[in-house]
């Protein structure tokens, strides 16, 4: 099935419009245009490139982020965190040689032990 081809020359057209048609393409189009398909391959190889160094920085992220939840949930379940407190190092009252370390916040004594050479000595002041 042709179709059919009106001779302009002899028929009047009552109106023109446009419609997108499939045209043949010049050499030198067919080469224009496979230079465009290289460069869309080549932004789609960048895409993914750039597109798996993002998955990974986000994966770090939600590692952190889950790290930082679990931190969270065993303080919430233990009712305490640890802290930065201030701790006396104290003769120990029973024990020659041994020392108390002693919460300045609550007076506690987080342990005992043996004295360091140093935490022997009289203070000179």
């Amino acid at each position: 099935m042709g179709k059919a081809v009106v001779e302009l020359a002899t028929e009047k057209a009552v109106r023109f419009e446009m419609e997108s048609l499939p045209v043949r393409l010049t050499e030198d189009e067919k080469l224009d245009r496979g230079s465009k398909l290289a460069q869309a391959e080549q932004e789609l190889r960048l895409h993914h490139e750039e597109a798996e160094k993002v998955k990974k920085k986000l994966k770090a992220n939600e590692s952190e982020i889950v790290s930082r939840m679990a931190f969270y949930a065993e303080v919430v379940r233990s009712g305490q965190e640890p802290r930065s407190v201030k701790v006396g190092v104290f003769r120990h009252p029973k024990r020659d040689g041994w020392v108390q370390d002693v919460r300045d916040d609550t007076g506690e004594v987080v342990r005992e032990r043996r004295a360091m050479e140093n935490e022997l000595q009289e203070p000179l002041f």
